[in-house]
């Protein structure tokens, strides 16, 4: 979520609440569902709450069918892709660490589907390029059921050298494609970066060479590829069912 976009999705709302940010929570006048937003917002003590009327919510969101609560982060938070992601906080990989590497996918229902997987299935953190980088604000957190609350991403520079530096620190580093390894005989080594392409264009050329190999999903049927979420879940699951 950038500095002063406003959330107004329940669920998303309760995800933020959750990871103790610094924030302003306007809250519904007389609605039955604030009260347990406004307990969460009391917990965190570094959230502002303000009761309001439905059409002040709205005109102080400049959001038309606002209802129930707004929220908004107060600066910026890596955890919420606000800043750029201080890479080096990843040089220190446990054994079964995994990182997801996001190459110019933009949509934000795929971003948040995908930081979803990857909070479900234990992932470290997620990055993207700066350049092109998804807005994490309402649509992304929706799509993600909150859990952009909860695991570290953020943006970095350039893609194709954040991959190089993770490398060096000891990460092996996998692409994903439709002309690479089937994904269920590789060999896959631990700490693991996983690279999803956008769809279409899948992993740049720069990225791509940054990559020690590519790893594939096979299947059938009419469709030649997935969605690049389910494709991401997937693989992420295939990672998670190894190392568990």
């Amino acid at each position: 979520m950038a500095r002063n976009e406003w959330v107004t999705a329940f669920h998303a709302i309760e995800g933020y609440l959750e990871s103790d940010p610094s924030g302003e929570l306007l809250l519904e006048e007389g609605h039955p569902r604030t009260d347990s937003l406004a307990a969460q917002a009391r917990r965190c003590g570094r959230v502002r709450i303000t009761e309001v009327s439905r059409s002040k919510l709205r005109s102080r969101t400049g959001i038309p069918n606002a209802r129930i609560a707004a929220f908004r982060l107060k600066g910026s938070d890596p955890r919420k892709g606000g800043a750029s992601f201080e890479l080096s906080s990843l040089f220190d990989a446990a054994p079964g660490s995994v990182v997801v590497a996001l190459d110019q996918i933009t949509d934000p229902h795929n971003v948040g589907a995908i930081i979803r997987s990857a909070d479900r299935f234990g992932v470290r953190a997620v990055i993207y390029p700066s350049r092109g980088a998804p807005s994490i604000g309402e649509t992304v957190m929706q799509a993600s059921a909150g859990t952009a609350g909860h695991i570290d991403h953020g943006p970095v520079v350039n893609l194709a050298r954040s991959l190089r530096s993770l490398a060096e620190a000891g990460y092996w580093v996998y692409g994903t494609g439709s002309t690479g390894r089937d994904i269920r005989s590789a060999v896959i080594n631990f700490p693991a970066v996983i690279v999803v392409g956008s769809e279409g264009k899948g992993v740049r050329p720069a990225v791509r060479s940054a990559c020690d190999e590519l790893l594939s999903i096979p299947g059938g049927g009419f469709a030649d590829s997935l969605n690049v979420s389910v494709a991401a879940g997937v693989v992420l699951y295939e990672l998670f069912r190894r190392l568990h």
